[in-house]
């Protein structure tokens, strides 16, 4: 069993606009069902053959206290596997009762700062179930070239797409799963689902769900490699000239490539994506926190490390690559010595 929180934008490809209207994101999932011939009717909790402009309404106007480039919904979906589908016959009442017994866990997985626990009731959301999928670009098959995008999937693909407002019933509490993983943990909603069939439909078999990956601290090195990356993603999807990117640059590396840099280069490329402002405007950075001398020397001094150790690598391979040049019937055995002594001295590249 497979539940997903989809995001808005995945590799600089927007999947969906959830700062305005559902209707985009609804009309999407109508269009997909009736090219396979399926009524294009919703469900909730509270009812079944909705219709899409039921929904769109519904959606759009539980969004008080909301600002205009909020979050305002979002999309999930629900894939149960093949075994799963089967041993409930693909009934789809079935998967009903369970989409609705997911969206309490959803509920319940949001952690509010009033201790206040909610149930599926306090939520407002639909679902559609979908018989079929078709390949995207980014799949794996379309990319080894075994499949072209918008082919049809073979075998049994049933799944449950569900668009939830990011505020509650009342509109008084945000309730937005990407905001932080203290406030909804997707990992433990993703198990209580997967607990939830087991449960529900005596499923004996093991559900799976995506497992957390482990963290990775990131170093100095990797902080200044992931920010280049992203300033020069950021010129070549929005044309940035030289003198604006090396702005850029000089700003991430005052800040000494801080959270705050982060979040002024998100708020830039929104505004850029916004077509608000001049792009060599960088407003977003001005009251940036200067990176103390500490911060710049523990920089310099991991540059410096990681040069003397490539150099000392390369000294070490030479050496090696020199003796064995001159090795005769015992080459194997010399390399394994040098070999050894390399890793010693830390030169362990290129043997």
């Amino acid at each position: 069993m497979i539940t997903k929180v989809l995001p808005a934008t995945k590799n600089r490809e927007i999947n969906y606009d959830n700062k305005g209207s559902s209707e985009r994101l609804v009309n999407y999932f109508e269009h997909e069902g009736k090219e396979q011939g399926q009524e294009a009717y919703y469900f909730s909790q509270d009812g079944d053959g909705l219709s899409k402009e039921e929904v769109v309404a519904s959606i759009d106007g539980n969004v008080k206290g909301l600002k205009k480039d909020d979050t305002k919904f979002v999309s999930l979906v629900i894939s149960p596997s093949s075994e799963e589908l089967a041993h409930i016959k693909g009934d789809p009442e079935m998967l009903k009762k369970y989409t609705i017994d997911v969206m309490e866990n959803y509920a319940k997985n949001f952690t509010l700062k009033n201790g206040k626990q909610l149930e599926g009731k306090d939520l407002v959301w639909y679902g559609i179930i979908h018989e079929t999928r078709k390949y995207q670009w980014d799949d794996k098959e379309v990319k080894e070239g075994k499949a072209k995008e918008g082919e049809q999937k073979g075998g049994v693909q049933t799944h449950i797409h569900i668009v939830v407002s990011t505020r509650d019933k009342e509109q008084k509490t945000t309730l937005n799963p990407d905001t932080s993983k203290a406030r909804f943990n997707i990992v433990d909603f993703q198990r209580k689902n997967a607990e939830t069939f087991q449960q529900q439909f005596n499923y004996e078999k093991q559900t799976h769900f995506h497992k957390e990956k482990p963290h990775k601290e990131r170093g100095h090195i990797d902080q200044v490699r992931y920010f280049e990356k992203r300033i020069n993603r950021l010129a070549e999807k929005y044309d940035l000239d030289e003198k604006t990117v090396g702005n850029i640059r000089s700003k991430a590396a005052e800040s000494g490539y801080s959270k705050e840099f982060y979040k002024g280069l998100k708020d830039y490329s929104t505004r850029i994506n916004n077509k608000e402002g001049r792009k060599d405007d960088l407003t977003e950075f001005a009251n940036l926190r200067k990176a103390e001398p500490r911060e710049n020397r523990e920089f310099a001094h991991s540059q410096a490390n990681q040069q003397r150790q490539a150099v000392q690598s390369q000294r070490v391979s030479y050496a090696v690559e020199s003796v064995l040049r001159g090795a005769g019937d015992n080459k194997d055995d010399d390399r394994e010595i040098l070999k050894d002594l390399s890793n010693k001295r830390g030169g362990h590249f290129g043997l």
